[in-house]
């Protein structure tokens, strides 16, 4: 029998008291019973989460119906979209030209595609770069007139451990990604509120609610513009001043881009959308002249239900889809 001293006082190591005995077994009982509660809590938001999607995806076009001010004019619009070269930013700046937009592409690439030039201006310009975008901002205005829609799009994604990573990359996402919202809203925001109106609608995802290895810094960014929505339409709501303003956020799930190329995910969870179903449904929020938030598909909407489970439930959910391999086959763009 193993022993040590404490105070020239012999102690024996399995030397337990019934005190101590009855201690051990109610926090075992105690700890059982919370993680059985766990357990059934968290399948009781899960189930009742889906069974409120389900009357909200039928009840939602509706209720948006209802909110319509008045017939929505296109053409007398002059529409910001940032990362509009391609992907979902290009197939919403093509469906806004088709509704008789204006629009003021943000890019630092040229867009390799067909357009109007009395339409489409394109500005070079890095959105995650403050002065770049506080000139760029300025010159859109004076050469289009005031922004009445803000479309902040672009993001970039760069797939590495984030111990490998450098501080250099770690910015770049997290600039692009993130501050680019920040940025572009900031520059546009009192040229809106001077109009009177305006829409500003940031451009999330499903992973603002969740994570990837190897994506840490991306997913970080896009919890960071949930974040930053949610502020700024409580604040630009409680403001006379700019209650007038709209706000909205889009949280879109893999959409089959190249940006995400060779990415697996469970086809039962996150359906793969287009660019073009994002698009439209973007179109949409801004006819309806109401900020709004929207999940593409409205399932994606359980994730919120999960982020809110215990910890021990969210990892056995992460074991279960075998996170850590789904960007083992990655070949999206990266920067």
């Amino acid at each position: 029998m193993n022993s040590y001293k404490i105070n020239n006082a012999s102690v024996f190591s399995n030397n337990l008291n019934p005190p101590n005995v009855l201690s051990v077994i109610l926090c075992s009982a105690a700890a059982l019973v919370l993680l059985l509660t766990s357990i059934f809590g968290a399948l009781w938001f899960l189930i009742s989460g889906t069974l409120m999607l389900i009357p909200l995806t039928f009840l939602s076009p509706i209720y948006d119906s209802i909110k319509i001010k008045k017939r929505f004019d296109w053409t007398q619009q002059i529409i910001i979209v940032t990362g509009g070269s391609n992907g979902v930013g290009e197939q919403a700046t093509k469906l806004f030209l088709s509704l008789g937009a204006k629009v003021a592409v943000l890019d630092i690439n040229k867009p390799n595609y067909e357009f109007p030039q009395s339409q489409l201006k394109y500005y070079r310009c890095d959105a995650g770069n403050s002065k770049d975008v506080e000139s760029t901002v300025k010159s859109i205005s004076k050469e289009l007139g005031t922004p009445t829609v803000l479309l902040n799009n672009v993001g970039i994604v760069k797939v590495k451990s984030f111990i490998d990573s450098s501080y250099e990359e770690l910015d770049r996402v997290n600039s692009v990604t993130f501050s680019s919202h920040v940025y572009v809203t900031r520059a546009v925001l009192p040229l809106m509120i001077q109009n009177r109106k305006g829409h500003i609608i940031s451009m999330a995802s499903i992973l603002s609610f969740s994570t990837h290895p190897k994506a840490v810094s991306y997913c970080a960014a896009k919890a960071a513009v949930h974040s930053f929505y949610e502020g700024l339409r409580q604040e630009l709501g409680s403001r006379p001043e700019s209650s007038n303003i709209e706000v909205s956020v889009v949280y879109p799930s893999h959409i089959s881009t190249g940006m995400f190329a060779g990415v697996t995910v469970p086809k039962f969870l996150m359906l793969d959308i287009t660019s073009e179903q994002v698009a439209e449904q973007v179109a949409k929020i801004i006819d309806g002249q109401k900020g709004k938030e929207m999940f593409i598909p409205k399932t994606g909407g359980l994730v919120m239900f999960y982020n809110i489970c215990p910890r021990i439930i969210r990892d056995k959910v992460y074991l279960l889809f075998n996170n850590n391999s789904r960007l083992d086959n990655f070949k999206g763009n990266q920067w």
